[in-house]
């Protein structure tokens, strides 16, 4: 059974192979057969393309080489036929615009004059050119054509002008060498006169030189003239400001003398202000000076009796020296009482030789100056004290290896004050000594000094009295110039506890004290105080 079954398989299998095999065959015959056909078909296509690209290629280079003729070789072929049409339209426009420019250039030569014959007909005929140009069915051969007609008419137009201006150029070299002839005879004339202005203006040059240097010389000459004036002017005016000073000089000596006339012998000056109110307590006066006056702190006054019949030929009493000054008085504290038995009191007149009120007195240090007579200068000492008082040093004649004389005489100077004294140590006075030509100059100049001081009317004045009037004492030592003051400082030692009253001020005090002259019974605080109040325990009471 299985072997049957084998073999009709294989019967079966025998049957598809050999059917297949037919069928391949007769595909493969088939398939052979087409492929010829296809294929001779193939050689017949090949050969039409080939003549085809040939044509198309003979084609190609017809156009290419129209394309060069027309000038569109950068233009593809279905490009050209719009190339040409703009080309063309090109054309027209500029032929339309040779023809307005031309036209234009027509009617200028007519609007000038040109009366050429045929002008008229040329402008005819390039209208109608132009005209011909606008026609829609145009074509580059008809353009080609009008440009050709253009261009001859154009070629007729600029023949006739051309011809026309060959004679109008022959007239007018016939006329320019007949105005040539005419202008070098204008030019000859011209050329004669520039000669004759040329040697005209020459010679006013030639004096205008002349007269720009008579011109300078003369001004020169005024400026000379102008200095001078000038100069005169500022003599005049200093002239006039000195004798304006020697005439104010002169009245104010003429008041001097006038004040010395009316004085007695015995009364010598005046009195410069009198003392208000005393407290003995605290060693200070009240007094009638004040800064209308010209009173200032540090100011050093003598004070001598009420009574006193001549100021200052008495003795002073005292001397005082302003602390605190007011508009109209002044606190001044107790420096020395001479005689404890009679002791300031209120009325008593205050005297300083160095100030009067209003005007300082001016003084002239001539010579050395010892104060103290130890055998050395003290002039600055001396000065320091007049200036304390409310003076003025005007001149100063300082001996050799001192200083320096500074300073003028002037009829202004109250006194000048000289030194003959001796000194106390004559061996420091010798050591100064000795100098030789600078010390008998110095004796020239101290001659000439006095000569001219008593010239003017300055009265001498000896050191000894100066000194006592300013209350200088031998044996006080010289206060120098404070060059700074600590007031916080100066607060706490004047015034420790606040236990210091203050008298009432200057305005308000009354002329006549109290009889008993006892200290103000009202104390005022701390703020209140003035700065140069001194405690009741240091208070300089009279001897």
């Amino acid at each position: 059974m299985a072997a049957n079954n084998d073999n009709q398989g294989l019967k079966i299998a025998v049957a598809c192979f050999v059917m297949l095999s037919v069928v391949l065959a007769v595909t493969t015959y088939f398939g052979f057969k087409n492929y010829a056909e296809t294929d001779a078909k193939l050689v017949t296509a090949q050969g039409e393309v080939k003549s085809e690209k040939d044509e198309q290629a003979k084609l190609q280079r017809i156009v290419n080489d129209l394309k060069d003729t027309i000038g569109v070789t950068k233009t593809e072929d279905a490009e050209a036929s719009k190339a040409i049409k703009k080309n063309i339209d090109e054309i027209t426009k500029k032929v339309a615009t040779a023809a307005d420019e031309t036209r234009k250039a027509i009617d200028q030569y007519k609007g000038a004059g040109g009366a050429l014959g045929n002008i008229d007909a040329l402008k005819q005929s390039l209208d109608t050119i132009t005209s011909g140009m606008n026609d829609p069915a145009k074509t580059l051969q008809s353009t080609a054509d009008r440009l050709q007609e253009l261009l001859l008419n154009q070629s007729m137009i600029a023949t006739h002008l051309g011809l026309e201006f060959h004679d109008t150029r022959k007239q007018l070299e016939a006329a320019n060498q007949v105005n040539q002839a005419k202008l070098d005879v204008e030019t000859k004339a011209v050329k004669d006169t520039k000669t004759d202005l040329e040697a005209e203006h020459n010679k006013h040059e030639t004096d205008r030189i002349s007269l720009g240097n008579k011109v300078d010389a003369l001004q020169t000459d005024t400026n000379k003239q102008a200095q001078e004036i000038i100069r005169l002017k500022n003599q005049l005016t200093a002239m006039e400001d000195d004798f304006k000073k020697r005439t104010d000089d002169l009245l104010v000596q003429l008041r001097n003398w006038r004040d010395i006339a009316e004085k007695k012998d015995t009364v010598l000056d005046k009195k410069d202000g009198v003392v208000q109110f005393v407290d003995y307590g605290r060693g200070e006066v009240r007094t009638s000076i004040g800064r209308s006056v010209g009173a200032h702190e540090q100011m050093v006054l003598s004070v001598f009796d009420k009574n006193a019949p001549g100021l200052p030929t008495d003795k002073p009493k005292g001397t005082v020296e302003l602390i605190q000054v007011g508009p109209n008085g002044s606190l001044a504290r107790i420096i020395d009482t001479k005689n404890s038995i009679n002791p300031i009191r209120s009325g008593d007149q205050l005297y300083s030789p160095t100030w009067d009120p209003g005007r300082p007195q001016q003084f002239a240090l001539i010579g050395k100056m010892d104060v103290n007579r130890d055998g050395r200068d003290d002039r600055e000492d001396l000065k320091r004290m007049i200036q304390a008082s409310g003076g003025i040093v005007s001149y100063d004649l300082p001996p050799p290896g001192v200083g320096v004389e500074s300073g003028k005489l002037t009829p202004l100077i109250a006194w000048y004050v000289v030194d003959d004294r001796d000194a106390f140590h004559p061996a420091a006075l010798r050591e100064g000594k000795g100098m030789g030509t600078e010390e008998q100059g110095f004796l020239d100049k101290r001659t000439t000094a006095i000569k001219t001081a008593r010239l003017d009317g300055i009265r001498p004045l000896s050191i000894e009295r100066l000194l006592s009037q300013l209350g200088y004492s031998y044996n006080s030592p010289i206060i120098g110039r404070a060059e700074a003051a600590n007031r916080p400082a100066i607060n706490d030692i004047l015034h420790p506890k606040g236990r210091v009253a203050t008298p009432p001020p200057a305005g308000d005090m009354p002329a006549t004290p109290p009889a008993a002259e006892e200290k103000p019974a009202t104390e005022k605080p701390d703020a209140e105080k003035p700065e140069t109040e001194k405690p009741e325990g240091d208070a300089e009471k009279p001897k």
